[in-house]
């Protein structure tokens, strides 16, 4: 009857560190900036961004290219390191972009260090992105 008193208090104990560690985790949930450049018909174009995650799932990003600025809206889904993230639309300007099938979804890995976040596709390509500090 002992062991069962010690088994249980181990276990209770286990339960509460797990859901301490899952507490401590950092969040995805926020915005994040970074840039990056991309070669286009020859041509090496920058462009920088913001990735707004929020808590209901909705994803929000704002890109600014030579061409003008970009907002996209679409969803994100994360478990543990794997997440997939979908555009529903995107505008350039006043003007809708119908986006090719191949950049309305994405999904690879994520991983947050700190303020960084490295976003990895499938296929081995990654960004960086900093954690956007907002004001008090």
């Amino acid at each position: 009857m002992r062991n069962f008193g010690v088994r249980a208090t181990v276990l209770v104990l286990v339960i509460l560190l797990l859901m301490a560690l899952t507490g401590c985790a950092p969040s995805l949930v926020g915005k994040w900036s970074g840039s990056q450049s991309t070669n286009v018909l020859g041509r090496e174009i920058s462009m920088s961004f913001v990735m707004d995650f929020q808590k209901d799932g909705k994803l929000n990003q704002t890109i600014t290219t030579p061409m003008g600025n970009m907002t996209a809206k679409g969803t994100y889904k994360a478990e543990g390191e794997k997440i997939t993230y979908n555009v529903d639309s995107a505008q350039l300007g006043n003007r809708t972009v119908n986006l090719p099938n191949n950049l309305k979804s994405k999904s690879g890995t994520f991983k947050i260090e700190g303020d960084n976040l490295t976003l990895t596709e499938g296929n081995g390509n990654s960004v960086t992105l900093q954690r956007v500090k907002e004001n008090p």
